[in-house]
Parts: C-alpha cells; sequence; structure tokens
C-alpha cells in the first residue's frame, strides 16, 4: 500500500532517501496546504490550518520524539492547535500512521531539532521519516496508543450529586465521593460510535466492601448496546472484583470475572475498550483481559449502529456487589472516594455520519491491524484466563446448557 502524508512546508529526506521510502511503501511530503496560517517553525515559515483535523490528528509526535531520542537537538517547535498536519485524502492513508502527529499539540513546544540550521533541520526530518517508517511495519502487537491528559470539563459533564465530586489540579483529576446518601457519576458530552475508550482510575482504598465503581459505554433505548467494566469492592485485605459484560440489543448475560493481578487502590491504572467494527477489545493496563468479536454470522448482534455516551459513577450496590450480598457496606468507613485523570476521548461521534464511521478507515482503531490480536496479545488473554478468571459465562454450563456461539471464536474458553 503506498501512503502519502502531507505536512506544512517542507519536502522530506534527500532524493535517494525519498526515493528508497517510496519502494518501502511510505512516502511523506511537507508541502503548503490550501488554507493558509503562519507560524515560526525555529526561523522558518510554516504555512497550513486544518481545523478539522484536530480530533483525528491527536498523539504521537511523543511517541516518535521518544524511540528517537530528538532531546540531543536544540532548538524547539511550536505545536499548536491552530497549525495542524493534513493527510492528502484518497491515498489510502494508514490512519495509525494518520494519527502519530496527533495529541501532544495541546502541550508544551516539544525539543524537536535545531531548525535554525538545514542540518539540524534534515536531521528532524529524516528521524520524523524513520518514524513513521518504524510504525508502519507495526501490528495490533502495539498496543492501543496511549492518550493524551486533558481536562475533565473537555468531555464530560456531572450527571448527578454534583456536590460529590472533588476537582483537582485544574480539573486534570476528579474524585467521586460515596456516603450513605447517595454516589455520583459523569457523562461524555457527545456519544460515539467506535473509538477507543479510557480512564486512569485508582479505586476505592480500605474496606470497600459494598461498592461498585463503574466504568461503561452505553446507548440509551430499549434495545441498548452496553461495555461495561465494574469494579466490585471487598472487605480490607481481599482482592477487588473486575467484573466485565457485553450488551447487544438490550441482551446482556455475559459476565466475565477477574481478579487483577495488582492492587487497583494504590496507584491509577488505565482501562480502555477499542470498539470497532471487528472487535471489541477490553484492556487493563496493555493487556487484553476480554474479547468480543463481531459474530453477526453465528447470529449474535454486535454493537454496529447505536452511538453510545461513556459514563462512570461510584454507588451502593451492596445487595449483590460483595459476596453476592453476603457483605454489607460499613457506612462508618465512609466517605468512600474513587480517583480518575485521562480524560481525552478518541471516537467517531455521532454528530458525523455513521456510515463514514464505518467504511472510511482513516482512524487508528479501524485500521487492519486492529481487526484481531497478535500472537503475543493471545498469550496474554490466555494468561488472565488460566491464572486470574474466577468466573466466565461461557463456561457456566449449570446456568448456559449451551455455549454461546460467541464464546470459541473469542477464545474465551
Amino acid at each position: 500500500m503506498h501512503m502519502q502524508m502531507l505536512l506544512p512546508g517542507f519536502r522530506c529526506c534527500p532524493s535517494n532517501d525519498r526515493h528508497r521510502m517510496a519502494q518501502k511503501g511510505v512516502s511523506i511530503l511537507f508541502e503548503n496546504g490550501a488554507k493558509k496560517k503562519s507560524v515560526d517553525f525555529g526561523g522558518l515559515k510554516t504555512l497550513n490550518k486544518h481545523e478539522s483535523d484536530v480530533d483525528t490528528i491527536r498523539t504521537q509526535i511523543t511517541y516518535v520524539y521518544r524511540i528517537n531520542s530528538w532531546a540531543a537537538h536544540v532548538g524547539y517547535v511550536d505545536l499548536r492547535p491552530t497549525v495542524l498536519p493534513k493527510v492528502q485524502k484518497g491515498h489510502g492513508v494508514s490512519a495509525y500512521i494518520y494519527s502519530i502527529i496527533s495529541s501532544t499539540l495541546e502541550h508544551q513546544p516539544f525539543p524537536l531539532a535545531d531548525t535554525r540550521e538545514i542540518s539540524g533541520m534534515a536531521s528532524f526530518l529524516w528521524t520524523l521519516c524513520l518514524g513513521f517508517l518504524f510504525l508502519a511495519s507495526g501490528t495490533m502487537s502495539a498496543a492501543p496508543r496511549k492518550p493524551v491528559d486533558v481536562p475533565f470539563g473537555r468531555n464530560y459533564v456531572p450527571t448527578w450529586a454534583f456536590d460529590h465530586i472533588n476537582y483537582l489540579n485544574g480539573g486534570t483529576e476528579i474524585q467521586l465521593k460515596l456516603d450513605k446518601y447517595t454516589g455520583t457519576g459523569f457523562q461524555s458530552k457527545g456519544s460515539y460510535l467506535f473509538g477507543h475508550f479510557s480512564m486512569n482510575i485508582k479505586m476505592v482504598p480500605g474496606d470497600s466492601a459494598g461498592t461498585v465503581t463503574a466504568f461503561y459505554l452505553s446507548s440509551q433505548n430499549s434495545e441498548h448496546d452496553e461495555i461495561d467494566f465494574e469494579f466490585l469492592g471487598n472487605r480490607t485485605g481481599q482482592p477487588y472484583i473486575l467484573q466485565t459484560n457485553v450488551y447487544t440489543g438490550g441482551k446482556g448475560d455475559r459476565e466475565q470475572r477477574i481478579y487483577l493481578w495488582f492492587d487497583p487502590t494504590k496507584d491509577y491504572h488505565t482501562y480502555s475498550v477499542l470498539w470497532n467494527t471487528f472487535l471489541i477489545v477490553y484492556f487493563v493496563d496493555d493487556v487484553p483481559i476480554r474479547v468480543f468479536k463481531n459474530s453477526k454470522d453465528l447470529g449474535v448482534r454486535y454493537p454496529f449502529n447505536q452511538p453510545m455516551k461513556i459514563y462512570s459513577s461510584l454507588w451502593n450496590a451492596d445487595d449483590w456487589a460483595t459476596r453476592g450480598g453476603l457483605e454489607k457496606t460499613d457506612w462508618s468507613k465512609a466517605p468512600f472516594v474513587a480517583s480518575y485523570k485521562g480524560f481525552h476521548i478518541d471516537g467517531c461521534e455521532e454528530s458525523v455520519n455513521a456510515r463514514f464511521c464505518k467504511t472510511q478507515g482513516k482512524r487508528w482503531w479501524d485500521q487492519k491491524e486492529f481487526q484481531d490480536l497478535d500472537a503475543q496479545q493471545y498469550d496474554k488473554l490466555r494468561w488472565v484466563r488460566q491464572k486470574y478468571t474466577i468466573y466466565n459465562y461461557c463456561t457456566d454450563r449449570a446456568r448456559f446448557p449451551t455455549m454461546a456461539p460467541e464464546c470459541k471464536r473469542d477464545q474465551d474458553i
């Protein structure tokens, strides 16, 4: 596949290197766009303004920066959201590569290259080319990209008990509080059809029996779709249980429960969902803990057409959450506090035509390399199954005498 990427202002690499890169399937052209805005690029001028690409071009300069040790160079490049690179349409550009110059645009300038000298710019451009080439060869062996930290108010709003949410560090962190009167929660401003949705959460410490910290996606109708993380509290010294579930067309009953291989109350960990037309993958940090594949051909409904909002809440469920309701919430330990950060959302919004989300393939999470796990990721999934799974609807013959058709395909047995 030949990929051509346009970046503002410059042509990448010596001609012989460009030719060699083109032979390998990647050519990167630095050209001026039709919409122009001038910004100082280390003493040179670049032109281009593509506001419509802000959400798509958001993360991975940081990644390329780190793997290529650009810190050795001097000088700064101001990468503000008003000056964005643009991928030329119609060239089959991999959305994974498309997103490489992404979400660091909201951060301080990065030390990239000494653009005050021609040799410095050549070094910067060549390193950038190498970064793209390196990433172009990747498969889903690369975990979902790291989200960018943005304030809570960028993408989310409280939904109930506003006074039970504390805002810290300018809104980049929040705390949800549960007491004997109420819990609290929040939801995304937008609804999304496919994407990568993550949250960094530090669970309620100490005696958390009866409490549930939930992070999930859900549509809003009688035949709703839903993708759940539910963290079930426990007595002091007993491990948290993570329950996941998938609802399609209003049908759930697909619970799986695992213990975690760390204490989720000690530090933040990332819990995320990758959802595209091929599969849904639940991740804990970079470890896939569950896969739900598109098994429409087996008669299993799949969430295709209903955009979902993202929700999180902290609430009391001591009628079922801990040991089936035998352990009740000890309100003398209240308030119970769960902490959150990492409020970036990388999804296709409802305001965009749904067919675009399903067919255009220009987002990194909708590429071929994210249509299935690779061998290493399946090894990790089996590791979770063998060492940490405590309940799996796929193996519960008392409850389901006939195994659900998706179970074998999802390698959940």
